[in-house]
């Protein structure tokens, strides 16, 4: 009887344990709903939370059995908001509900709560497989990264909607952003013709709470590279056009769902590439929003400027390095002024190895006779050609040091962060090429 007794009690005990479950769960009716597929999408109304950056909240209600209406809104900052609207309908084969009108908006907010829309993209298509009680998001313009983001069911829509009447009914401070330093670093931005290394204050961007990034040293700051966020792979080189031509930057990433090209002054203020669009109203700025921007009839006193490409996802931000934009009269880099001096056509690119590794610069020139490589150290105060170069590293295998395309083998950690550029030269001047920095680490995939 005892036994008879105990069997008993665990069966009452497991037949309660099912019915709490399938009270609590919003997906546990039906015997899941065979599968799924014959979800009630009433079952699934509430607010869910997105489960590895704790940002992200989203919204479902359901206008019928079938279809419902999806808000997401994941801040990036005080300042900042992403917010999505689209509706779904459920597929069953699928087991997912598949959208395809998404809206997305960029809001912003000023110090007194001002609120600024910005429309990024619509008709954005994608779906949220049903995954036990979570969603798991893909959105096919990859604004959320390349992995699904997933949702985890937090409470109902009542309840929310209280939470929030609470809130609002609750004074908040208005956040104020940091400081800026009174005194900012100076940084190095390029060398002369004669060799000598120009220098200027880096200007801090409108991102108050951005740190600077140590291997960024021309003047660009964004946020820590923490896990998740994006990872720059290549940034933007210096150009040189004539009054009223066009060119190119370009930029690559890793990660991003966001891109957005940035202008600073050569008086160092940094705005957004539409805000500079403002203040240059004949230029066309096309694809500032991509990783490849496009200028078009650049004035002539746009020379002088830098840009930058900010990439942003989830997680956090980061920006590339800065290019300079020069603006001559003849659409050449850097002349000395001598009537048949050379020019540069073309100036190296940033090369990433590991220890041990090789690597070559290449540049390009017209009207040149000698060609000198020369390596500048990170803080810029040594500035040798290739063969003292060849001192400071004994272990470096320099190969074609007076050509314009050189050769680095076997290089060692001590070269991370310095930089190399070509001097090009004939019996009427020199003429220096861009820099390129040497980056030295193991992992040379991030």
């Amino acid at each position: 009887m005892k036994n008879k007794s105990l069997i008993l009690s665990l069966l009452f005990l497991l037949c309660v344990s099912v019915l709490l479950c399938a009270c609590g769960n919003p997906f546990a009716k039906k015997g899941q709903q065979d599968a799924q597929t014959e979800l009630d999408m009433k079952t699934l109304e509430g607010v869910y939370s997105e489960v590895q950056a704790h940002r992200g909240v989203l919204q479902l209600s359901a206008r019928d059995s079938q279809t419902v209406d999806v808000v997401i809104n994941w801040p990036g900052s005080a300042f900042e908001n992403a917010h999505w609207e689209m509706s779904g309908t459920y597929d069953a084969d699928k087991q997912a509900i598949v959208y395809s009108d998404a809206s997305l908006i960029e809001q912003t907010f000023d110090e007194q709560g001002t609120q600024t829309d910005r429309q990024i993209s619509s008709n954005g298509t994608g779906s949220f497989a049903i995954s036990g009680s979570n969603l798991l998001w893909t959105d096919d313009n990859a604004y959320i990264g390349s992995d699904p983001a997933t949702f985890a069911y937090t409470m109902s829509l009542g309840d929310y909607m209280k939470n929030q009447q609470t809130a609002a009914a609750t004074p908040t401070p208005t956040p104020t952003p940091e400081p800026t330093p009174l005194e900012e670093p100076v940084v190095e931005t390029g060398t002369a013709v004669d060799g000598s290394v120009t220098a200027e204050t880096p200007a801090s961007p409108l991102d108050t709470s951005a740190t600077p990034l140590e291997d960024n040293p021309t003047g660009a700051v964004a946020q820590p590279n923490v896990p998740g966020s994006p990872v720059v792979t290549k940034s933007p080189t210096d150009e040189t056009v004539k009054p009223g031509g066009s060119c190119w930057f370009v930029a690559e990433h890793n990660g991003a769902q966001l891109a957005r090209w940035r202008f600073i002054s050569p008086e160092g203020q940094d705005m957004q590439y539409d805000e500079a669009g403002k203040l240059f109203p004949n230029m066309q700025i096309l694809q500032g929003e991509y990783s490849h921007m496009k200028l078009v009839n650049i004035p002539a006193d746009l020379d002088g400027w830098r840009v930058y490409c900010r990439y942003s996802n989830k997680a956090g931000s980061i920006d590339t390095k800065t290019a300079t934009i020069h603006v001559t009269a003849d659409g050449n880099p850097g002349v000395n002024g001598a009537a048949g001096a050379p020019t540069v056509t073309k100036s190296p690119t940033d090369e990433t190895v590991k220890p041990g590794g090789t690597c070559y610069f290449n540049a390009k020139h017209t009207g040149a006779q000698l060609a000198r490589w020369h390596f500048v150290s990170p803080d810029g105060q040594t500035d040798v050609q290739y063969d003292e170069a060849a001192k400071l590293f004994p272990d470096l295998v320099i190969k074609n040091g007076e050509y314009d395309t050189m050769q680095l083998k076997n290089i060692q950690s001590d070269l991370d962060g310095w930089r190399v550029y070509c001097r090009f030269s004939n019996k009427a001047g020199a003429v220096d090429s861009g820099m390129a920095t040497i980056t030295v680490k193991a992992d040379t995939t991030a």
